[in-house]
């Protein structure tokens, strides 16, 4: 599984490092939709849901780096972002230089795209604490750091902990998340990604008390729309079904994707062997 920081760059303005996403395919990353909302409000001072209007277009590039076994590191561009209204998590369409070999960074890490269950030991990753920082040279020098944290479950809110925060599916871990981990992957035990990093509530741990901390739950992705083109135009798909059919992005407990459209309504409807299923709304951009 590669990870990385998420940055943002203003060329001869700012540049900034606040958050973590990972790569799930090639040229398909996950982060936390607050973490490139809150550049947003850095760096351009205006809110989510005024990129939504047509025309609206971000006046900064998001670039992602991720460090190779080899000691290199790697810089992809994101070159569009797409998310669910009703969740945390967002899919970036990544592109790296020409030439690069995307089997470099197989094998790609499998999906649980329902939540793990209480009292389920799960890891946490991320990078917290990252900045961009001046060399006695002069040259801007990347400054990172991981780190890795170990928990377990305490609840799991199937749809929403609550309406004002925390307003999508998501579950309570004890484990440590620090600021900048927001939109790094949760593992469980078996190094199956079932979560990305959402928000911690620990201001400070006093004594014994455990940190408390949120990961959002991953069925929701499916339900994100990805632009496709089709002859001069383009229209809206949840094309993240696509990738699961053909396993180039793998899941372990969800086999059946079912697309089910209605004069009025657009959803999905998701099952596996054990007969679990359930429906999700798709979730058009405006």
């Amino acid at each position: 599984m590669f990870t990385g920081p998420l940055f943002a760059v203003k060329p001869d303005e700012c540049e900034f490092i606040h958050g973590t996403a990972f790569i799930i395919a090639p040229g398909y990353a996950l982060t936390a939709t607050h973490v490139w909302e809150d550049y947003l409000k850095i760096i351009e001072k205006r809110k989510l849901h005024e990129t939504l209007k047509p025309g609206a277009k971000l006046n900064f590039m998001l670039m992602l780096r991720i460090d190779l076994p080899s000691g290199d590191s790697v810089h992809f561009s994101i070159e569009r972002i797409q998310f669910h209204l009703k969740g945390d998590i967002s899919v970036l369409e990544i592109i790296a230089q020409e030439g690069f070999d995307w089997s470099i960074l197989a094998p790609y890490p499998t999906l649980r795209l329902n939540p793990p269950h209480v009292n389920e030991s799960i890891y946490a990753y991320g990078f917290p604490n990252s900045s961009v920082e001046i060399e006695a040279d002069g040259r801007k020098g990347f400054h990172v750091w991981t780190h890795l944290s170990a928990g377990t479950v305490n609840e799991v809110h199937e749809t929403h902990r609550d309406k004002i925060l925390l307003k999508f599916p998501c579950y309570q871990v004890d484990a440590l998340l620090l600021g900048g981990m927001s939109g790094g992957p949760i593992t469980d035990s078996q190094g199956n990604i079932c979560g990305v990093i959402a928000s911690s509530h620990t201001l400070e741990i006093i004594g014994d008390e455990s940190p408390i901390g949120y990961a959002s739950t991953l069925w929701p992705i499916l339900g994100v729309c990805l632009e496709q083109p089709l002859g001069k135009k383009k229209y809206q798909y949840p094309r993240l079904i696509r990738l699961f059919r053909t396993k180039v992005i793998k899941s372990i407990d969800i086999d059946h994707f079912e697309l089910i459209c209605d004069p009025e309504d657009f959803r999905l409807f998701l099952s596996n062997k054990n007969n679990e299923s359930r429906i999700i709304q798709l979730g058009l951009a405006e």
